[in-house]
């Protein structure tokens, strides 16, 4: 028998998030592709992302990776793609010409590999315009290892580049996810310390 779950952030009761969750609204729309195999995993940090921002599409696809149906107003004009490469510029401020005219912003959430084989294998995502974080900062995301040196969560790196596009604090969306993880694992202490 299952248990029974909150019925706004779908969690189980003894791990409500809702009384955590901020509420921010943004003009960027953030849109993720997401591994479908990422979307069963309870540590995932795009269904945390979908809880306390706004607005949010998650699209889903399995492998083979071989079509994806994004917003069709989505052009290389309005787009940036968050992703790190030789043929990305930095999202910093000072570039802030360059994504004045951003209305989406497109991440992949799933592992390093699987993320270079959407690239590799999804021709139309590497039409976009691709951005990169720099002067990382250590993720906050530790129940999850990366063999990528900072390495963050999507929900973090949403949370960086909302900060440089919209020159608006996403602290809060940060501390929702530290917040949350705390409390979804404080029953699993062997698992993660937060």
């Amino acid at each position: 028998m299952s248990r029974p779950r909150c019925s706004q952030c779908q969690y189980v009761h003894e791990q409500c998030v809702c009384d955590l969750r901020p509420s921010l609204v943004s003009d960027i729309h953030l849109v993720i592709v997401q591994d479908k195999r990422e979307a069963h995993h309870a540590k995932n940090t795009v269904r945390l992302l979908s809880l306390a921002y706004s607005p949010v599409s998650i699209i889903q696809i399995a492998e083979p990776f071989v079509a994806l149906d994004l917003p069709d107003d989505m052009s290389v004009e309005n787009t940036l793609l968050l992703y790190p490469g030789e043929d990305a510029f930095p999202l910093v401020r000072e570039n802030s010409e360059q994504f004045a005219s951003t209305k989406y912003l497109l991440l992949l959430d799933a592992t390093w590999r699987k993320a270079k084989k959407m690239m590799y294998s999804l021709d139309h995502l590497r039409c976009f315009p691709k951005v990169a974080l720099t002067d990382l900062e250590e993720s906050n995301y530790n129940i999850r290892k990366t063999s990528v040196s900072h390495g963050l969560s999507t929900l973090e790196a949403s949370a960086r580049a909302l900060e440089v596009i919209t020159e608006t604090d996403m602290t809060p969306l940060v501390n929702f996810m530290i917040q949350s993880h705390k409390r979804q694992w404080r029953l699993h202490p062997n698992i993660v310390s937060v």
